[in-house]
C-alpha cells in the first residue's frame, strides 16, 4: 500500500479514474498501486490546476451557450479551423484549436457533472479540455483535463453549483490537434459520505487495520485521509512523508455501487516505514468520494492488539486479532464461512510427479466483486481461484501467471498450507517487478502435503476476466544425480548442479 499526500484541486475537480491505493511518487507500503482499482490514489498525469499566470487567460471569448439537464446528454462540436482565442496555459502543449461551451447548470446544490469525449463521435486527435468555474476570460481556479482512461481524449468529473455557468474550453494538446468531437455529459446531485462507527487497530507491532462503516448516496465512497493523534489530540507529523499529518489511502474493497458500506483498509511493513502508527492513541478519519466530497471526521481510539490463527482463543478484539479470512466465533479463530465455501470449491491439479518438472497450466474465470479470501501482500478482497495441488516430499512447488495470455491483467498469487489460512510474505506475490504486474511464487521443498493456491485480480475486476496459471513440480535431487545446470527441470538439495552432477552436502 502507499501513502500520499492528498492534493486539493479548485472547485473540487476530481477525475473518474481515481482508485484505491497511493500515486507513484509516495511510498510504498508493501502492496503495489497497479492499474485500475488497485491504482493509486494520484489523479492522471494529464490533469492538473493551472498557474493562472497566462495573462489573465485572457482573449475573445465567444462561447457557445448550453443548458445542462440532470441525467445524461451530449453535446457534439468540432474544433477544425477554429481560433486558438484563450490562452490555456500549461493545458496542452501549443496553441491549438478551440471550442468554448458556456454551461448553465440545472437546479442548485451541489452537482457532480461528468464527462467523455473517449466516445465514437469523437475524431483521433489528442484532446486537452479546461475547466473555467469563474468566468470565460479568466484563468484563476483553471483545471485542465488531459488524457483519460488510458485514452488521448479527455474526460473526468468536476463539482459546480445549481444554477451556475461554467465554462468548459476543448481543444488539442498540439497545435495539429483538432477534428470534431461528441461530449457525453452526465449530471447527477452530489452528496458528501457519510461515516457512522469505525474500529482503528495496531496488530503485532507492525500492522494496522482500518473498518469503517457508512455511506454515500451516490454510491462512489472512494478514498479517505487519516490524521493519526496522541494523547492530546494532536496530530502527530510522520518522517515518512517530510513532517506532514495527513495520510491518504485508498480502501481494500470497491465501493463502487454501494451506498451502504464497510469499507477496509490496511498497512504491513509500519514497525520500520510508520513507526508513528504506534505512537498514536486515537485516528481521526475522513472519507471522499469520486467528486472529492468529504464526510464529516470520525476520530476513533487506536487499539493494539496481537494475531490469532486458526484455533487460537480471541475476545472479539478486545486483545486479539483474528488473521485474514477468519472470525472470532465462540472464543475461537475460525474460517469464515464464505471463506470455507470457497476453499470446498478449490479446484483440483493432477501432477504426476517424475523425473523432471511437470506442469499443469489451469484457466479460471474472476468475477466482479468481492471474493472470500485476503493475501499478505496485495490489495486481493476481490474474487479468487483456488486451485488445491498434492506436493510430494522432495519437490518444489511454483506457481506463475507470468503467460502472453494473461497480458494487462495485475495478478496476485498466494499459496495456502492450510486453505483460508494467512498466506506470509514468503509465500506471497504481487507483482513479479515494478514493470511487470504478474506474479511468481516458488516454494523450496515446503514439505509433502496438499496446499491450495489462490489467484486474483489486484483490487478486482470490474467484468469476468480469464486468467491462466501454470502450476508446476519440479524434483529436488540428492548428491551424485545427473542435474539440469538451469534448474529449470529439476534442482540439487545441496548446492548448484555443477557439471551436469549435483554436488554432496559440505
Amino acid at each position: 500500500m502507499k501513502l500520499a499526500l492528498r492534493t486539493t484541486l479548485a472547485v473540487m475537480v476530481a477525475l473518474t479514474g481515481l482508485a484505491g491505493c497511493g500515486d507513484d511518487d509516495s511510498m510504498m507500503m508493501g502492496m503495489d498501486a497497479g492499474p485500475g482499482t488497485d491504482s493509486g490514489m494520484g489523479t492522471d498525469t494529464g490533469m492538473g490546476t493551472d498557474s493562472g499566470t497566462d495573462s489573465g487567460g485572457g482573449g475573445e471569448c465567444d462561447a457557445r451557450a448550453e443548458t445542462l439537464t440532470m441525467g445524461a446528454q451530449t453535446l457534439t462540436g468540432d474544433t477544425t479551423g477554429r481560433a486558438s482565442a484563450l490562452a490555456l496555459g500549461d493545458c496542452g502543449d501549443a496553441p491549438a484549436p478551440q471550442e468554448i461551451l458556456a454551461l448553465t447548470l440545472p437546479g442548485s446544490g451541489d452537482l457532480a457533472v461528468t464527462f467523455t469525449l473517449d466516445t465514437e463521435g469523437t475524431a483521433e486527435f489528442d484532446s486537452v479540455v479546461q475547466l473555467r468555474p469563474t468566468s470565460c476570460t479568466s484563468a484563476a481556479d483553471a483545471v485542465c483535463f488531459d488524457d483519460a482512461g488510458g485514452s488521448l481524449l479527455s474526460g473526468g468529473t468536476f463539482i459546480a453549483e445549481g444554477g451556475s455557468t461554467v465554462h468548459l474550453i476543448v481543444s488539442g494538446f498540439g497545435a495539429d490537434d483538432a477534428g470534431a468531437w461528441q461530449m457525453d455529459l452526465d449530471v447527477a446531485a452530489a452528496t458528501a459520505p457519510t461515516l457512522e462507527s469505525g474500529s482503528a487497530y495496531t496488530v503485532d507491532g507492525d500492522r494496522f487495520e482500518l473498518e469503517l462503516v457508512g455511506g454515500d448516496a451516490e454510491g462512489n465512497a472512494l478514498f479517505y485521509e487519516m490524521q493519526l493523534l496522541d494523547d492530546a489530540d494532536a496530530e502527530i507529523p510522520i518522517a515518512a512523508l517530510d513532517g506532514e499529518t495527513t495520510i491518504q489511502l485508498g480502501f481494500l474493497n470497491d465501493l463502487e455501487g454501494q451506498t451502504s458500506f464497510t469499507a477496509l483498509s490496511s498497512l504491513s511493513g509500519l514497525s520500520s516505514e510508520v513507526p508513528e502508527f504506534f505512537d498514536a492513541t486515537s485516528v481521526r478519519v475522513t472519507v471522499f468520494d469520486a467528486t472529492d466530497l468529504a464526510s464529516d471526521p470520525l476520530t476513533l481510539p487506536m487499539v493494539a492488539l496481537t494475531s490469532g490463527g486458526p484455533g487460537a482463543t480471541c475476545d472479539d478484539r478486545a486483545t486479539v486479532y483474528c488473521e485474514h479470512n477468519h472470525e472470532c466465533t465462540d472464543s475461537t479463530c475460525s474460517l469464515t464461512a464464505d471463506g470455507a465455501s470457497a476453499c470446498g470449491g478449490a479446484a483440483s491439479v493432477t501432477l504426476a510427479p517424475g523425473a523432471a518438472t511437470v506442469t499443469a497450466t489451469e484457466t479460471a474465470s474472476l468475477e466482479p466483486g468481492d471474493g472470500a479470501l485476503r493475501a499478505a501482500c496485495g490489495a486481493t478482497l476481490g474474487d479468487e481461484a483456488l486451485f488445491e495441488v498434492t506436493v510430494p516430499a522432495a519437490h518444489d512447488l511454483i506457481v506463475t501467471t507470468d503467460k502472453a495470455a494473461n497480458e494487462g491483467v495485475d495478478s496476485v498469487v498466494y499459496v495456502m498450507e492450510t486453505c483460508g489460512s494467512a498466506a506470509d510474505e514468503s509465500r506471497c506475490n504481487d507483482d513479479i517487478s515494478d514493470e511487470n504486474l504478474l506474479s511468481a511464487v516458488t516454494l523450496l521443498a515446503p514439505g509433502a502435503g496438499t496446499y491450495t493456491v489462490a489467484v486474483e485480480s489486484f483490487g478486482g475486476v470490474d467484468e469476468a476476466t480469464d486468467i491462466e496459471v501454470d502450476i508446476s513440480l519440479r524434483p529436488v535431487l540428492a548428491a551424485g544425480l545427473p542435474c539440469d545446470d538451469a534448474e529449470v527441470m529439476n534442482r540439487c538439495a545441496d548446492g548448484a548442479c555443477t557439471g551436469g552432477t549435483c554436488p554432496a552436502a559440505e
